[in-house]
Protein backbone atom coordinates (compact mmCIF):
# COMPACT_ATOMS: atom_id res chain seq x y z
CA UNK A 1 0.00 0.00 0.00
CA UNK A 2 1.41 3.26 -0.91
CA UNK A 3 2.15 6.00 2.04
CA UNK A 4 1.36 9.98 0.88
CA UNK A 5 3.07 12.21 3.26
CA UNK A 6 0.80 15.55 3.59
CA UNK A 7 2.28 19.35 3.59
CA UNK A 8 2.23 19.28 7.09
CA UNK A 9 4.47 16.49 7.74
CA UNK A 10 6.55 17.03 4.72
CA UNK A 11 7.64 20.23 6.94
CA UNK A 12 8.24 18.61 10.55
CA UNK A 13 10.68 16.11 8.82
CA UNK A 14 11.73 19.38 7.14
CA UNK A 15 12.28 20.99 10.84
CA UNK A 16 13.80 18.01 12.21
CA UNK A 17 16.40 17.70 9.38
CA UNK A 18 17.47 21.42 10.40
CA UNK A 19 17.01 21.40 13.76
CA UNK A 20 19.72 17.56 13.48
CA UNK A 21 22.28 20.06 10.83
CA UNK A 22 21.97 22.67 13.58
CA UNK A 23 22.61 20.96 16.58
CA UNK A 24 25.76 18.61 14.92
CA UNK A 25 27.03 22.00 12.85
CA UNK A 26 26.46 24.33 16.64
CA UNK A 27 28.93 21.62 17.92
CA UNK A 28 32.32 22.59 15.96
CA UNK A 29 31.70 25.77 15.61
CA UNK A 30 29.55 27.47 18.09
CA UNK A 31 26.19 29.46 16.90
CA UNK A 32 26.31 30.62 13.34
CA UNK A 33 27.73 28.90 10.30
CA UNK A 34 30.98 30.90 9.79
CA UNK A 35 30.23 34.38 10.37
CA UNK A 36 30.16 35.05 14.16
CA UNK A 37 32.66 37.38 15.62
CA UNK A 38 33.17 39.10 18.98
CA UNK A 39 34.35 42.76 19.56
CA UNK A 40 36.90 43.99 21.75
CA UNK A 41 35.41 47.10 22.12
CA UNK A 42 32.66 47.45 24.74
CA UNK A 43 32.01 50.35 25.17
CA UNK A 44 32.90 52.62 21.52
CA UNK A 45 32.32 56.84 20.96
CA UNK A 46 30.11 57.41 18.06
CA UNK A 47 29.05 60.60 16.16
CA UNK A 48 26.09 60.55 14.58
CA UNK A 49 24.56 62.96 11.52
CA UNK A 50 21.39 62.49 9.80
CA UNK A 51 20.08 64.83 6.93
CA UNK A 52 16.72 64.85 6.16
CA UNK A 53 15.88 67.09 3.15
CA UNK A 54 12.07 67.93 2.58
CA UNK A 55 11.77 68.93 -1.53
CA UNK A 56 8.76 71.19 -1.43
CA UNK A 57 6.47 71.56 -4.40
CA UNK A 58 3.78 75.03 -4.36
CA UNK A 59 2.47 75.88 -1.03
CA UNK A 60 1.96 73.74 1.59
CA UNK A 61 -0.59 74.84 4.69
CA UNK A 62 0.87 72.42 7.21
CA UNK A 63 3.18 69.78 7.73
CA UNK A 64 4.12 67.37 10.67
CA UNK A 65 7.29 65.46 10.83
CA UNK A 66 7.65 62.90 13.64
CA UNK A 67 10.53 60.46 14.25
CA UNK A 68 12.09 58.57 16.87
CA UNK A 69 14.81 59.83 18.10
CA UNK A 70 17.96 57.67 20.66
CA UNK A 71 17.81 58.00 24.11
CA UNK A 72 20.23 56.74 26.67
CA UNK A 73 19.36 53.50 27.96
CA UNK A 74 21.13 51.39 30.78
CA UNK A 75 23.79 49.04 29.13
CA UNK A 76 22.98 50.01 25.55
CA UNK A 77 23.79 53.45 24.60
CA UNK A 78 24.19 57.16 26.50
CA UNK A 79 23.07 59.88 24.86
CA UNK A 80 25.63 63.04 25.42
CA UNK A 81 24.52 65.17 23.27
CA UNK A 82 21.64 65.43 20.62
CA UNK A 83 21.13 68.44 18.48
CA UNK A 84 18.54 69.69 15.91
CA UNK A 85 19.08 72.54 13.26
CA UNK A 86 15.39 72.94 13.37
CA UNK A 87 14.02 72.66 17.30
CA UNK A 88 11.31 70.35 17.40
CA UNK A 89 7.57 72.07 18.68
CA UNK A 90 7.51 69.01 21.28
CA UNK A 91 9.53 65.80 22.13
CA UNK A 92 7.67 63.11 24.24
CA UNK A 93 8.00 59.16 25.27
CA UNK A 94 5.74 56.48 25.08
CA UNK A 95 6.23 53.05 25.36
CA UNK A 96 9.73 53.12 25.77
CA UNK A 97 10.43 55.24 22.47
CA UNK A 98 10.59 58.76 22.31
CA UNK A 99 9.56 60.95 19.72
CA UNK A 100 10.60 64.63 18.50
CA UNK A 101 7.42 66.37 16.39
CA UNK A 102 8.45 68.97 13.90
CA UNK A 103 5.33 71.42 12.82
CA UNK A 104 5.69 73.76 9.92
CA UNK A 105 2.80 76.49 8.13
CA UNK A 106 2.99 77.97 5.07
CA UNK A 107 5.73 75.83 3.79
CA UNK A 108 6.81 77.22 0.17
CA UNK A 109 10.63 76.18 0.37
CA UNK A 110 12.24 73.66 0.83
CA UNK A 111 14.52 72.24 3.41
CA UNK A 112 16.75 70.56 5.77
CA UNK A 113 16.61 68.91 8.81
CA UNK A 114 19.76 67.76 10.47
CA UNK A 115 20.38 65.76 13.60
CA UNK A 116 23.52 65.26 15.02
CA UNK A 117 25.08 64.06 18.14
CA UNK A 118 27.43 61.89 20.06
CA UNK A 119 26.40 58.43 21.64
CA UNK A 120 28.72 55.83 23.82
CA UNK A 121 27.50 52.56 22.79
CA UNK A 122 27.75 49.49 25.03
CA UNK A 123 28.08 45.82 23.93
CA UNK A 124 27.83 43.95 27.00
CA UNK A 125 25.29 41.53 28.87
CA UNK A 126 24.36 41.52 32.63
CA UNK A 127 25.63 38.68 34.98
CA UNK A 128 22.92 38.98 36.82
CA UNK A 129 19.31 40.30 35.87
CA UNK A 130 18.40 43.72 36.77
CA UNK A 131 15.35 43.75 34.25
CA UNK A 132 13.12 42.30 36.55
CA UNK A 133 10.25 44.94 36.07
CA UNK A 134 9.22 44.11 32.95
CA UNK A 135 5.59 43.30 31.60
CA UNK A 136 5.66 40.28 29.67
CA UNK A 137 2.28 40.08 28.24
CA UNK A 138 3.15 42.46 25.31
CA UNK A 139 6.76 40.09 24.07
CA UNK A 140 4.62 36.93 24.08
CA UNK A 141 1.38 37.90 22.04
CA UNK A 142 0.89 37.74 18.36
CA UNK A 143 0.97 40.97 16.11
CA UNK A 144 0.89 41.65 12.89
CA UNK A 145 4.16 40.01 11.05
CA UNK A 146 4.72 38.52 14.46
CA UNK A 147 1.78 35.79 13.64
CA UNK A 148 3.61 33.37 17.23
CA UNK A 149 0.30 31.51 17.08
CA UNK A 150 0.26 30.47 13.75
CA UNK A 151 0.19 26.55 13.17
CA UNK A 152 3.07 26.43 11.28
CA UNK A 153 4.95 29.24 14.09
CA UNK A 154 3.77 26.58 17.11
CA UNK A 155 5.21 23.54 14.44
CA UNK A 156 8.52 24.70 14.04
CA UNK A 157 8.92 26.54 17.67
CA UNK A 158 8.04 23.12 19.09
CA UNK A 159 11.05 21.12 17.71
CA UNK A 160 13.54 24.10 18.58
CA UNK A 161 12.95 23.80 22.48
CA UNK A 162 15.64 23.03 24.66
CA UNK A 163 16.55 22.30 27.97
CA UNK A 164 16.13 26.19 28.74
CA UNK A 165 15.42 29.09 27.86
CA UNK A 166 18.78 30.07 26.59
CA UNK A 167 19.15 26.49 24.87
CA UNK A 168 15.77 26.90 23.15
CA UNK A 169 17.08 30.46 22.53
CA UNK A 170 20.37 29.33 20.69
CA UNK A 171 18.81 26.57 18.57
CA UNK A 172 15.95 28.79 17.32
CA UNK A 173 18.33 31.29 16.65
CA UNK A 174 20.52 28.82 14.55
CA UNK A 175 17.62 27.65 13.00
CA UNK A 176 16.42 31.00 11.58
CA UNK A 177 20.11 31.30 10.62
CA UNK A 178 20.33 28.02 8.35
CA UNK A 179 17.27 28.00 6.87
CA UNK A 180 16.67 31.85 5.72
CA UNK A 181 18.06 33.37 3.09
CA UNK A 182 19.15 37.30 2.81
CA UNK A 183 16.27 39.27 -0.01
CA UNK A 184 15.67 42.79 0.39
CA UNK A 185 11.82 43.34 -0.27
CA UNK A 186 8.97 43.76 1.49
CA UNK A 187 8.32 42.83 4.81
CA UNK A 188 6.17 39.82 4.61
CA UNK A 189 6.12 38.74 7.93
CA UNK A 190 6.87 35.37 9.79
CA UNK A 191 4.70 32.93 9.03
CA UNK A 192 5.53 33.36 5.20
CA UNK A 193 9.42 33.90 6.16
CA UNK A 194 9.34 30.43 7.31
CA UNK A 195 7.56 29.27 4.08
CA UNK A 196 9.68 31.09 1.46
CA UNK A 197 13.17 31.00 2.88
CA UNK A 198 13.95 34.61 2.61
CA UNK A 199 13.64 38.23 3.61
CA UNK A 200 15.12 41.20 5.31
CA UNK A 201 16.40 42.35 8.45
CA UNK A 202 12.71 42.71 9.48
CA UNK A 203 12.16 39.47 8.32
CA UNK A 204 14.76 37.60 9.78
CA UNK A 205 14.34 39.17 13.12
CA UNK A 206 10.21 38.77 13.05
CA UNK A 207 10.86 35.04 12.45
CA UNK A 208 13.23 34.59 15.55
CA UNK A 209 10.71 36.50 17.59
CA UNK A 210 7.92 34.87 16.98
CA UNK A 211 9.19 31.02 17.37
CA UNK A 212 10.46 32.52 20.78
CA UNK A 213 6.80 33.32 21.90
CA UNK A 214 5.35 30.46 20.45
CA UNK A 215 7.88 28.92 22.95
CA UNK A 216 7.14 31.12 25.79
CA UNK A 217 10.03 33.34 25.51
CA UNK A 218 9.49 37.12 25.74
CA UNK A 219 11.19 38.52 23.01
CA UNK A 220 11.06 41.96 20.72
CA UNK A 221 11.78 43.41 17.89
CA UNK A 222 14.34 46.69 17.89
CA UNK A 223 14.83 49.45 15.51
CA UNK A 224 18.41 51.59 15.16
CA UNK A 225 21.24 52.30 12.88
CA UNK A 226 24.00 50.53 12.17
CA UNK A 227 27.35 52.29 12.77
CA UNK A 228 30.41 52.04 10.30
CA UNK A 229 27.84 50.61 7.78
CA UNK A 230 29.12 50.40 4.15
CA UNK A 231 25.92 50.93 3.03
CA UNK A 232 24.19 54.09 2.25
CA UNK A 233 20.93 53.12 4.04
CA UNK A 234 22.08 52.23 7.78
CA UNK A 235 19.03 51.51 9.19
CA UNK A 236 18.23 48.23 10.32
CA UNK A 237 16.48 45.80 12.72
CA UNK A 238 17.54 43.17 15.26
CA UNK A 239 15.68 41.63 18.24
CA UNK A 240 16.55 41.22 22.05
CA UNK A 241 15.34 38.17 24.03
CA UNK A 242 14.32 38.46 27.62
CA UNK A 243 16.76 35.61 29.91
CA UNK A 244 16.17 34.51 33.15
CA UNK A 245 19.71 34.83 34.47
CA UNK A 246 20.90 37.79 32.27
CA UNK A 247 17.69 39.57 31.35
CA UNK A 248 17.12 41.71 27.68
CA UNK A 249 19.91 40.30 25.41
CA UNK A 250 20.56 41.79 22.11
CA UNK A 251 20.66 39.18 19.34
CA UNK A 252 20.81 39.86 15.29
CA UNK A 253 19.88 37.06 13.13
CA UNK A 254 20.29 39.05 10.02
CA UNK A 255 24.34 39.73 10.98
CA UNK A 256 24.66 35.77 12.58
CA UNK A 257 25.45 37.06 15.05
CA UNK A 258 24.52 35.80 18.90
CA UNK A 259 26.08 35.33 22.03
CA UNK A 260 28.62 32.03 23.13
CA UNK A 261 29.67 31.39 26.23
CA UNK A 262 32.96 31.22 28.02
CA UNK A 263 33.25 29.37 31.61
CA UNK A 264 30.40 30.17 33.44
CA UNK A 265 29.20 33.15 31.68
CA UNK A 266 27.63 34.56 28.07
CA UNK A 267 29.70 37.00 26.13
CA UNK A 268 28.35 38.83 23.01
CA UNK A 269 29.45 37.11 19.81
CA UNK A 270 28.60 40.45 17.37
CA UNK A 271 30.31 43.81 16.58
CA UNK A 272 29.94 47.38 18.99
CA UNK A 273 28.04 48.92 16.15
CA UNK A 274 24.04 49.40 16.82
CA UNK A 275 22.51 52.64 17.83
CA UNK A 276 19.04 52.35 18.95
CA UNK A 277 16.30 54.17 18.30
CA UNK A 278 13.37 52.35 19.26
CA UNK A 279 11.55 49.25 19.70
CA UNK A 280 8.33 47.23 18.73
CA UNK A 281 7.32 46.16 15.75
CA UNK A 282 3.92 48.05 14.72
CA UNK A 283 4.79 51.34 16.05
CA UNK A 284 1.15 53.67 15.44
CA UNK A 285 2.90 57.00 16.73
CA UNK A 286 4.78 56.56 12.83
CA UNK A 287 2.50 53.99 11.62
CA UNK A 288 4.90 51.54 10.82
CA UNK A 289 7.58 53.85 9.83
CA UNK A 290 11.21 54.76 10.37
CA UNK A 291 9.91 58.53 9.79
CA UNK A 292 6.41 59.52 9.51
CA UNK A 293 5.28 63.30 7.59
CA UNK A 294 2.09 64.52 6.69
CA UNK A 295 0.86 67.73 4.94
CA UNK A 296 -2.27 69.55 3.40
CA UNK A 297 -2.51 71.36 0.63
CA UNK A 298 -4.88 73.26 -1.56
CA UNK A 299 -2.67 74.17 -4.32
CA UNK A 300 -2.65 71.73 -7.15
CA UNK A 301 0.45 70.20 -8.11
CA UNK A 302 2.24 70.66 -4.38
CA UNK A 303 3.36 68.37 -2.41
CA UNK A 304 6.56 67.13 -0.53
CA UNK A 305 9.41 64.57 -0.65
CA UNK A 306 11.62 63.40 1.75
CA UNK A 307 15.33 61.82 0.56
CA UNK A 308 17.59 61.00 3.75
CA UNK A 309 21.76 60.87 4.16
CA UNK A 310 23.38 59.01 6.82
CA UNK A 311 27.12 59.58 8.47
CA UNK A 312 27.11 57.29 11.16
CA UNK A 313 30.70 56.61 12.17
CA UNK A 314 33.17 55.38 15.42
CA UNK A 315 35.44 57.45 17.38
CA UNK A 316 37.95 55.01 17.23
Amino acid sequence: MKTTINSTQKKIIKYLWILLIVIVSSSFIGISRKSAYGDPLREKEVSLRIVKKFSVRGTIESLTIKMKIPTTKKNKQTVNSLSFSIQPDSIYTKEDNTYAVFRFYNVTESFKLIITGDITIYNVINTNNEDTNVNFAKYLMPEKFIECNHRDIKMAAKQLKGKNDIETTLNTFAFVDSSVKYKRNESIGAVEVLETGVGKCTDFSDLFVALLRANKIPAKTVQGIVVDSQHDNPLHQWSEVYLQKQGWVRFDPTFRSAIYKVDNHYEMNLKNVYIETGEGRNDSELKGEALHYEYKTDSYGAGVKMKSSYDVVSKQ
